[in-house]
């Protein structure tokens, strides 16, 4: 233990649950001088955190863009002395924040995070299609640690096709891997994802293997809490609240590829009830992704009692990622274009977001800058904060159970009064 000041914040968050900035460098110096059973105690208090993982999960291919196929498959055992699938995936995630801040710190705090992160799954990290790999251990492949938290973690699983080598072998390690047996208990899915690989149409028959049916039934059947992600873009400056006749400040959520988040409560900002009189739905009516969940479990007679199981229905508006944005301040660049809000508070503000969020910027669907801001002027105007609204799936309307897509009154480009549910407001955590 040395010396060095240790920041008294539950990491270096710098919103407070108002959306307001904290001051910055706040450290406690004597913190080394700590009973060791209190210093554990801090630790184990600033390792609690929500996330959620965004994982790709692909075949393995060689320098060629051949699949590799795996030698044995569910024969081989971990240092836990389970089997594992021994399938040759790729997970793959394109932030390097996923690593808890507290590892680097020091070997107190490293043991705290190791042991709240109970599941450390050796994480094979691939290389894009046609490109050379980057030789090192493990057969041409780099390994990572995918530390994973069940009760806290929410999982994105993108997965490619076949999901028998990939979804469903990964479900199957994430329970061999856990010291307590569990695995995945959240999970966060959108249409994309559903619909780009073959899980929808899997039936029993297609896997062959007990082992892979009991990883995909007994993971659908334990499932607490199911997030059913759906962003759209912005299409008019209407919906932002700019121009419009009230001068209503920013209200909608921006969408973001957030690794860590907490719960603001209900939504109660100002403008929240204008905003949804009117809530834009997307492209897809999101009731579809519902129905064909539904008819998923279905598919595999999964049967969960009443209220075991959250749903909440997502919406932002959607980010969007280009070579500039990825460049950092993407977001900050084109909200100070806008001039939203105090213009100190707004770049330190969109600057902290902005960097969380990597490349978090949204689209404007082609209008031209307004003029003016309304009446109030810039400075009375809030600041929409990078997050999601979590509703029930209730405030979608009657979802249907139709066997069939074609036998349901699904609309695409449809808007919603949601007044009657109001939403949760989950803000993106800044560090």
């Amino acid at each position: 233990m040395n010396s060095a000041q240790i920041p008294i914040t539950r990491t270096p968050l710098h919103l407070d649950s108002n959306l307001r900035p904290v001051s910055e460098g706040r450290t406690f110096p004597l913190f080394p001088w700590l009973p060791k059973e209190l210093r554990l105690q801090i630790w184990e208090e600033a390792s609690t955190r929500k996330r959620v993982v965004h994982v790709s999960i692909r075949l393995y291919r060689d320098e060629n863009d051949e699949v590799i196929e795996a030698p044995v498959r569910y024969l081989k055992k971990n240092h836990l002395g389970n089997p594992v699938s021994g399938s040759l995936y790729c997970l793959l995630h394109d932030d390097p924040r996923m690593d808890h801040p507290l590892l680097t710190v020091n070997s107190e705090a490293r043991q705290v995070v190791l042991a709240f992160y109970r599941i450390q799954l050796p994480a094979p990290c691939g290389f894009p299609r046609g490109s050379k790999p980057n030789h090192g251990k493990n057969g041409g492949h780099l390994v990572r640690t995918l530390l994973i938290n069940p009760e806290y973690d929410v999982l994105h699983i993108r997965a490619e096709s076949p999901v028998k080598r990939t979804l469903v072998d990964f479900l199957w390690d994430l329970k061999a891997y856990d010291p307590k047996g569990v695995g995945l208990l959240k999970m966060a899915t959108d249409m994309t994802a559903f619909c780009e690989n073959d899980l929808h149409r899997l039936k029993r028959s297609d896997l062959l293997l007990i082992r892979q049916r009991k990883a995909l039934v007994e993971t659908l059947s334990q499932l607490q809490e199911v997030w059913l992600i759906n962003t759209g873009p912005i299409r008019t400056w209407h919906e932002l609240g700019i121009g419009s006749p009230g001068g209503s400040p920013l209200t909608f959520p921006f969408g973001c590829k957030s690794v860590e988040f907490e719960s603001i409560g209900l939504e109660s900002r100002k403008g929240a009830e204008s905003a949804l009189q009117s809530v834009y739905l997307g492209s897809a009516d999101p009731r579809e992704l519902i129905w064909r969940w539904r008819r998923l479990l279905r598919t595999w007679e999964i049967h969960h009692t009443p209220g075991q199981v959250k749903y909440r229905v997502i919406m932002a508006r959607r980010q969007f990622c280009s070579d500039s944005a990825k460049s950092g301040g993407g977001l900050t660049r084109k909200m100070g274009e806008l001039s939203l809000g105090p213009s100190k508070r707004l770049g330190k503000l969109m600057r902290l977001q902005s960097c969380a969020c990597q490349c978090c910027a949204f689209e404007a669907g082609g209008s031209s800058l307004p003029d003016h801001m309304g009446p109030e002027g810039p400075d009375r105007l809030e600041i929409a904060p990078v997050g999601f609204w979590s509703f029930p799936t209730e405030a979608l309307g009657e979802i249907g159970d139709g066997e069939n897509l074609c036998d349901m009154d699904f609309k695409p480009n449809r808007s919603l009064d949601m007044r009657k549910y109001w939403p949760e407001l989950l803000v993106a955590s800044m560090y």
